[in-house]
C-alpha cells in the first residue's frame, strides 16, 4: 500500500473483503468464543468421542495420505452442493503434493484429521506464522455430519495455535455464519490499483 506511484499513473485504494478474525485469549484460547459455540464443541466432542473419535496430528512422513483424504472429504462435502470444490483439479492437487513438504519443513504448517470408528470423517489445513493461525482448507464425511467433524477440528486447531503462542486466528476470506460463531470479527482485506493517467 504504501509503494510511490509511477509517474503517469493515479493510485486508488480501499476496502476488499471482510476477513474474519478471532482473537485467542484465555489459556485454551477459546475464552472469546461465545458459550453456545464452547458447548457447541462439547457437545461433538462428545458425540465423536462415544464412537472412538479420536484427532490426530498429522506427522510430516503422512502428507501424502492426509491429502489423499482431504481431497476425497473436501470433493465429498461439495458433491452435495452440486460442485467440485478447489481440490477437484489435478493441478491444484499436484501444488499442494509439492508444497506440503516444504511448508512443513519451514514449521508453517498445521494439518490435523479425525478419526470415527476407524473412519477418516474430517481433515484441517492450516497454517500459521508469527503469532497468527490460519484455517485454509478442510472437509469432512456428510455420514458424520451428527459427530461435527469440522467443529471438532477447528476447535483442536484453536487450541493447538494458542498452546503454540499464536495470538490470532484467521479465518480467510468470506463471510460465512459459521466464522461469526466462532467469535471472529471482521478485519477488511485492502486493495491497491494502479491506473494509468489518461
Amino acid at each position: 500500500l504504501d509503494i510511490p506511484v509511477p509517474d503517469g499513473f493515479a493510485a486508488v485504494a480501499g476496502a476488499q473483503s471482510a476477513c474474519p478474525v478471532l482473537a485467542l485469549t484465555g489459556e485454551d484460547g477459546l475464552a472469546a468464543v461465545p458459550s453456545r459455540q464452547r458447548r457447541k464443541l462439547r457437545m461433538a466432542r462428545h458425540r465423536a468421542a462415544r464412537r472412538g473419535g479420536v484427532v490426530h496430528r498429522v506427522e510430516n512422513r503422512d502428507i501424502g495420505f492426509f491429502l489423499d483424504h482431504l481431497a476425497r472429504l473436501h470433493a465429498a462435502r461439495w458433491t452435495e452442493r452440486g460442485e467440485g470444490g478447489v481440490m477437484a483439479s489435478d493441478p491444484v492437487l499436484a501444488f499442494h503434493a509439492a508444497a506440503l513438504p516444504r511448508l512443513a519443513e519451514a514449521g508453517l504448517l498445521q494439518l490435523l484429521t479425525l478419526s470415527i470408528e476407524g473412519a477418516v470423517a474430517g481433515a484441517y489445513y492450516g497454517l500459521r506464522r508469527s503469532g497468527r493461525a490460519y484455517a485454509y482448507l478442510g472437509g469432512f464425511d456428510p455420514a458424520f455430519a451428527f459427530e461435527s467433524p469440522g467443529t471438532i477440528l477447528l476447535g483442536q486447531a484453536i487450541e493447538d495455535a494458542a498452546r503454540e503462542g499464536a495470538r490470532e486466528f484467521h479465518l480467510l476470506r468470506g463471510q460465512e455464519p459459521y466464522k461469526y460463531a466462532w467469535g471472529a470479527v471482521d478485519r477488511p482485506n485492502r486493495r491497491r490499483s494502479l491506473r494509468r493517467r489518461a
